[in-house]
C-alpha cells in the first residue's frame, strides 16, 4: 500500500475498493466512473450501456438504439442524406409547432 492506494497483482485500488483498475495485456478495465477533461479515442469506441452527453443533451438507449437530442441537428456537407431503411412502417417527422420543408421531390 502507498498511503490509501493499493497495488495487488495486476489491480490498483484503494483500501476500501481494491480492484478499481485492472491491467492486462492490451486492456485496462475500470470498475466505476472515469472523469477526464480531455479524451482522445484513436480506435473504435464501444459503449455497452446507455450513452449520454451532459446528462440529457444527447442520449442513446443501449437497449433499443433510440436517440434523444436537445438542440439542433446540422448537416453541413454539400449533399446530405437522411435514410430510413426499415422494412415496415414509415418515416415520421413531427413537431409541437410546425415543420418547414424547403423542397420535396
Amino acid at each position: 500500500d502507498v498511503e490509501s492506494v493499493r497495488f495487488t497483482d495486476n489491480q490498483i485500488g484503494t483500501t476500501t475498493d481494491a480492484d478499481l483498475i485492472t491491467i492486462a495485456d492490451g486492456a485496462v478495465t475500470i470498475l466505476g466512473g472515469l472523469t477526464t477533461t480531455t479524451m482522445s479515442v484513436t480506435s473504435t469506441f464501444g459503449v455497452t450501456s446507455d450513452f449520454t452527453v451532459n446528462t440529457d443533451k444527447f442520449i442513446v438507449n443501449a437497449t433499443n438504439g433510440n436517440t434523444e437530442m436537445t438542440g439542433n441537428l446540422e448537416m453541413s456537407g454539400d449533399t446530405a442524406t437522411l435514410t430510413h431503411s426499415g422494412s415496415t412502417g414509415g418515416l415520421a417527422i413531427s413537431s409541437a409547432q410546425h415543420v418547414d420543408v424547403e423542397s420535396v421531390r
